[in-house]
């Protein structure tokens, strides 16, 4: 009876080891670590897309870079995640309506980078102030 209670209190001494996330390793793994509780890892990846869109336009369509400006990332719960993209008018949301495949592709190549891979971009008119 004394080595069964011995053996319950071996297997639950190692569940609870398994139970204990792994220790950062130094510096980088601790930033890593604090960073992703705090939705910090999510915000960047965001942010990295949102700054790829001139780029992406100075390449594509350098006439939209004037009337555009990526505004955030919608995740769309059956269909990925999508680029919402403030056109200054309806027309210019509209020819955004019809490139936005190619859009969308471009960015997607940088997807190992920002870690985020878009299913589409969704045109929006920007409110006249």
């Amino acid at each position: 009876m004394h080595s069964y209670a011995q053996a319950d209190l071996q297997k639950r001494l190692q569940a609870s080891r398994r139970a204990v996330p792994p220790k950062p390793a130094g510096m980088t793994g601790l930033v890593d670590t604090v960073a992703q509780s705090m939705g910090l890892e999510t915000l960047t990846k965001t942010m990295a897309v949102l700054a790829l869109w001139p780029t992406i336009l100075q390449h594509t369509a350098p006439e939209f870079l004037e009337s555009t400006r990526a505004v955030r990332v919608l995740s769309k719960s059956n269909s990925g995640l999508w680029l919402q993209v403030a056109a200054e008018d309806a027309a210019t949301a509209a020819a955004l309506g019809f490139y936005g495949h190619t859009f969308r592709d471009a960015l997607n190549q940088y997807a190992p980078q920002t870690g985020i891979t878009l299913a589409g971009v969704q045109p929006i008119v920007r409110k006249q102030a």
